[in-house]
């Protein structure tokens, strides 16, 4: 029997690396592109409805004057209905894209997801999700609370700049200029600006690409959890993150032995060339170096935006303010900081500890600030309670204002 020798183009070669990824389907070709639609457009609705809904409460907050925020007792309470709301449409949204996701996935798949402890966590997540809502209502209208505040806030967080060393003097110069409520602004549009405007952006631009004859892809996957983290949803993101390691070993050669044995057949049979095998292997190497730095780059991402950015920054200036604000604020505006600043330091730590698991060594120096800043208004906080001045610096001690 004559055997017709066989030459495989890049493109044949792209072709079959893609037909890897769909020999597993849980839905058909026709019905997964409603399915993915669906997932898409929920993380893009709640994502819209979180990153704006806020923003714009809080400019209600800032230009009605009915609604002024008092430096005595913080924000009004009755805006939390408006937070309630969102957590609500949260818990719907949560629950249908989860469903859908498991809809995509084959029953072995399903088992893996239940034995790496993914499902089990989901709703521990759900919670961290809810939190990280009413954190971040919190965030954002903590520029107006400083600024209630500010003539107490601004002279004697200048006065204690001016005792630091070195750089002291130059900062106590800026905070003149921008004020402390300025400090917070700033640091609250950059979180909305990176992590809210930012993540919609992205979905903007790699949404739709999952067509009707396609099989969801680890980079797909990975898109996926990036809206998750700007929606908030925790537990998506780690059911994606999960799925798209899962998906990544379906191109690692040493793990595929169906592929590898069927590309060595060939070259044996004549069927393919020696040179076509190679080149079959190494693009299926560098498409899984490709999705490695690519997860490697979320998990990064995730530590420096959401959590330096979004977390420590915003936890450091509330510890500064609850110091600096401790005999004019009441008990309730003092609970209301502590509760938030608390809630920040744990979901920041979780986030720490769940990106170490996935990045090892390559994300410490990152993981190490955090800690070490969050450790930083730990002790403002604790000191608070412990200096006659309420005041503590990291080179000076306990502050001694003038009066």
């Amino acid at each position: 029997m004559f055997l017709e020798r066989q030459s495989y183009s890049p493109v044949h070669i792209e072709e079959q690396s893609s037909s890897i990824a769909c020999n597993s389907k849980n839905v058909s070709s026709t019905a997964r592109a409603p399915v993915v639609n669906e997932i898409e457009c929920l993380l893009r609705n709640h994502a819209l409805l979180t990153w704006f809904l806020f923003p714009a409460l809080a400019s209600l907050l800032a230009n009605y004057p009915p609604l002024e925020i008092s430096c005595e007792t913080g924000y009004p309470n009755w805006t939390l209905i408006v937070v309630a709301a969102v957590e609500v449409h949260h818990m719907y949204a949560e629950s249908r894209i989860w469903s859908a996701l498991k809809s995509l996935q084959t029953e072995p798949e399903i088992i893996v997801m239940r034995h790496l402890g993914v499902l089990r966590r989901r709703r521990l997540l759900v919670v961290v999700g809810l939190l990280e809502s009413i954190v971040l209502y919190t965030d954002i209208v903590f520029p107006l609370v400083a600024r209630s505040c500010d003539e107490i806030l601004t002279e004697r967080w200048h006065e204690t700049w001016k005792l630091v060393p070195l750089l002291g003097r130059s900062c106590a110069h800026a905070i003149l200029v921008l004020r402390f409520w300025g400090c917070a602004l700033v640091i609250s549009i950059i979180v909305v600006l990176v992590n809210g405007l930012l993540g919609l952006a992205r979905m903007v631009c790699c949404f739709g690409k999952v067509q009707n004859d396609e099989a969801v892809t680890c980079m797909v996957l990975l898109e996926w959890a990036n809206a998750a983290e700007a929606a908030l949803m925790p537990s998506v993101a780690l059911m994606c993150e999960e799925w798209a390691q899962e998906r990544r070993y379906v191109f690692a050669t040493d793990r595929d032995t169906r592929n590898a044995t069927k590309a060595r057949e060939d070259v044996a049979f004549g069927k393919l060339d020696r040179e076509s095998a190679i080149a079959l292997e190494a693009f299926q190497q560098d498409v899984a170096a490709h999705e490695r730095m690519a997860e490697m780059f979320h998990f990064l991402a995730v530590l420096i935006f959401k959590v330096f950015v979004g977390k420590c920054l915003q936890i450091w200036m509330r510890a500064s303010f609850l110091a600096l604000t401790f005999d004019s604020e009441s008990s309730q505006a003092k609970i209301k900081v502590a509760v938030s600043c608390a809630l920040s330091a744990l979901l920041a730590l979780h986030r720490v500890f769940h990106s170490h698991d996935q990045l090892g060594c390559a994300g410490l120096p990152v993981m190490l600030l955090i800690v070490g800043i969050l450790a930083w208004a730990g002790a403002k906080v604790y000191f608070a309670y412990h200096c006659d001045s309420h005041l503590w610096n990291l080179t000076t001690g306990c502050a001694k204002l003038p009066n």
